[in-house]
Parts: C-alpha cells; structure tokens; sequence
C-alpha cells in the first residue's frame, strides 16, 4: 500500500468543492428548491470520526487479520472526508451571498459544521494510516 499524498485529498478538496458550487447554482437556477441541512449529519460524521479515533488508538491490541480492513478504512475515511468537505463547503460558499434569512444564516453554519466534522474526518484517516504503516527495515 502507498501512503495517501495530500496533494490528492487537496485535489479531491478542490475538484470537489467547485462542482459541489457548481452544481448547486444549476439547482438554484433551474428553479428548484435547495437541500436543507440539518445538524444531524454532521453529527454521524463525528461519531464516525470518533470510532476512527478509538481504532487508531487501539491498532496494537487488534489481531493482524484486520490490518486489511483498517486500511481500508483508513483510505476511506480520507478520502471520503475530503470529498464530503468539499461538498459542504462548496454548498456554504453558494449560500454566503445570500444570508439576508435566519433560514440561510442556518444553513451556512450546518454547512461549515459539516465541513470541519469532515475535515476532522480526514485527518483522523490519514493519522489511522500513518499509524498502520509498516516499519522500515535497516536494508532499506
């Protein structure tokens, strides 16, 4: 396995994040109506990012059988934080013109919650595949 670089999540970040604002000024402009945000998803994104945490922690005391499943997990809490933030916070950056609401005022702070639990996300990913990493040898 190849550690995961950062220019890829910051790619994924940022290729994410426009067609995130993207899309949603063509859902804006078609007339529909916008997803509303709730507290609730970011919520589930630190529960998740909080078993990530414990996994991390606790790698020595698994069996080494798992070391494929962890790694899994690990790439995926990565990359998937950094796609999941990019999504939020291309969502906020749409809303920020329009903050005259209570309504919209709402959704910017969901988003932005939503966009820092993801952050939180991916760096725990990224500590959990770092800590899975094997030793070098002295050959090396």
């Amino acid at each position: 396995m190849k550690p995961t670089k950062m220019r890829l999540l910051a790619a994924l970040f940022v290729v994410v994040l426009v067609a995130g604002w993207a899309i949603f000024t063509a859902i804006h402009s078609a007339g529909t109506t916008m997803p509303e945000l709730t507290w609730q998803s970011a919520l589930l994104i630190l529960l998740f990012s909080a078993l990530v945490l414990l996994t991390t922690r606790r790698v020595n005391s698994l069996p080494l059988t798992f070391v494929g499943r962890l790694v899994l997990l690990a790439k995926t809490s990565s990359h998937g934080g950094a796609i999941i933030s990019g999504l939020y916070l291309g969502f906020a950056l749409y809303q920020i013109p329009d903050t005259s609401s209570r309504f919209a005022r709402d959704q910017v702070i969901a988003a932005l919650a939503n966009t820092a639990a993801a952050l939180l996300l991916t760096y725990l990913g990224i500590a959990l595949e770092r800590r899975l990493r094997a030793p070098q040898s002295k050959s090396e």
